[in-house]
């Protein structure tokens, strides 16, 4: 009787294993953590964008909560969706700095497209999940 109670436990604790591999508990990469020992992540709040309008070539800081020290993706969606200057990193969790446009943070230089003006919705996206979204204006360069 106590090996199978051994063999019981031994399977139980198998599958517990493959399932918290699966879904990913206490890894922030996810936003989950284990109840009791890590914090769960939040998905971002922006509050507001200064300035709230610009051309290509503007650094824009978001204001906000819940931003990861890394792998922030600014998410500009419009007439033509792009990550603008992203993934950025936040110092205090509370603000963000990038500057618009179309290349990669970690590629700067590349060629890029061309970003119509328009009103675009800008969204940050983290481990936590995706924030809400605030309109960004941008205009042609002068």
């Amino acid at each position: 009787m106590l090996n199978l109670r051994r063999l019981a436990v031994a399977n139980y604790v198998a599958a517990f294993v493959s399932m918290v591999n699966v879904v990913g508990f206490d890894s922030p990469r996810v936003g989950m953590g284990w109840p009791g020992s890590a914090q769960f992540a939040e998905a971002p709040i922006i509050r507001k964008l200064s300035p709230k309008k610009g051309a290509v070539g503007t650094v824009v800081v978001v204001d906000g909560k819940n931003f990861t020290p890394e792998n922030n993706v600014i998410e500009f969606t419009g007439e033509k969706n792009f990550a603008a200057g992203s993934p950025v990193g936040s110092n205090n969790g509370t603000s963000l700095q990038f500057r618009i446009t179309s290349c990669p943070s970690y590629q700067p230089e590349c060629p890029g497209f061309y970003v119509p003006p328009g009103v675009y919705h800008v969204t940050v996206i983290n481990a936590g999940g995706r924030s809400n979204s605030v309109a960004f204006s941008l205009v042609r360069p002068k």
